[in-house]
């Protein structure tokens, strides 16, 4: 047993309450737009509010999932403080995401306080942005106790540039001019911004708390990889499923497609890949909900989704891909 294995209770712990927050805040979101009732009473159902919304969901719930997966994985030579750093940093990646997104959401609600007020509706949503935010309270505060307590926390000095960055972030939230959104190029526009208030604020947020810096960590092919070992040894269905995949990854082009998409060797391809299925999907998404569009702007959606969806992911990829550990290179 090492120093830090009596805190792996803690963090799994916090790890439980993200994941729970993250789910909550994603039902949350989605039945604020499309419950009826609720919809009508959203006023952070546009964007700039909506945007930082649907990047938050999609932050907190893929730094949830990459902490999971990290918590959940063998450590064969046994939990190190690093790989514990790495988890924490998901951990308040995600639950920051949640805080920032709501804090808009509250902005929002307050700039068109008789919009709400008026309906049992609005009240319903008042009161579920304070039950989320109480338990961010608590899973960030279990977050930043074990931090402290492993003297894993950053020593920055940088608050007042955080504070400068938070309060930017606020006052375009609270003042943002309505008219702009109401052509295609301002509408876009308007949706970046929202897209680009999430990612900075977070990053700026978590890197005051966390030390952006760190010494040499497993990325997420080896936490795969390690949980992939783990199933293939206590599995009880038949091995041959295992070596079926294990000889189709080995065929000559499936390692010349993984060696291309390979993001220690080839930073973007796999990344931009990503942005361009993310962006595809959103749509399809979209379309079942909302319906079809019609087919003469078709290119037009398809290309806006993609490009928003594309520099959301590339933007969260700069931002965060070394302080999530999510690929090392060489």
């Amino acid at each position: 047993m090492n120093e830090v294995t009596p805190f792996v209770r803690r963090v799994q712990f916090a790890q439980l309450a993200t994941c729970l927050l993250a789910a909550l805040f994603w039902i949350f979101f989605d039945a604020s737009k499309h419950n009826p009732a609720l919809a009508k009473a959203n006023v952070f159902i546009e964007d700039p509010y909506d945007a930082v919304g649907s990047f938050g969901i999609q932050l907190a719930g893929l730094s949830a999932l990459v902490s999971f997966v990290r918590i959940a994985r063998p450590y064969p030579k046994g939990i190190t403080s690093n790989n514990l750093l790495l988890i924490l940093r998901g951990e308040a990646v995600a639950l920051l995401s949640v805080a920032v997104t709501l804090t808009a959401d509250f902005i929002a609600m307050v700039r068109y306080l008789p919009v709400w007020t008026s309906s049992s509706a609005g009240w319903r949503l008042a009161v579920f942005i304070c039950g989320l935010m109480a338990l961010f309270a608590l899973a960030g505060w279990v977050v930043l106790h074990i931090g402290k307590s492993l003297n894993l926390l950053s020593g920055s000095r940088a608050r007042g540039q955080t504070i400068v960055v938070c309060l930017v972030g606020g006052i375009i939230l609270a003042f943002y001019p309505e008219a702009w959104r109401q052509s295609v190029p301002g509408a876009i526009f308007t949706a970046l911004t929202g897209m680009v208030i999430l990612f900075v604020l977070c990053s700026a947020i978590v890197k005051l708390v966390f030390p952006p810096a760190g010494g040499p960590y497993e990325d997420i092919f080896d936490d795969l990889f390690s949980l992939y070992q783990w199933i293939k040894a206590h599995a009880r269905f038949p091995g041959f499923l295992f070596r079926g995949m294990e000889k189709f990854v080995n065929i000559a082009w499936m390692r010349s497609l993984i060696n291309w998409l390979n993001p220690r060797k080839h930073a973007w391809n796999f990344v931009i890949l990503v942005a361009l299925g993310m962006g595809t999907a959103f749509l399809i998404a979209e379309a079942i909900e909302e319906g079809a569009p019609a087919r003469n702007v078709i290119p037009l959606i398809l290309a806006v989704y993609i490009g928003i969806e594309g520099a959301g992911v590339l933007l969260g990829y700069v931002l965060f891909r070394r302080f999530l550990g999510i690929f090392r290179f060489g």
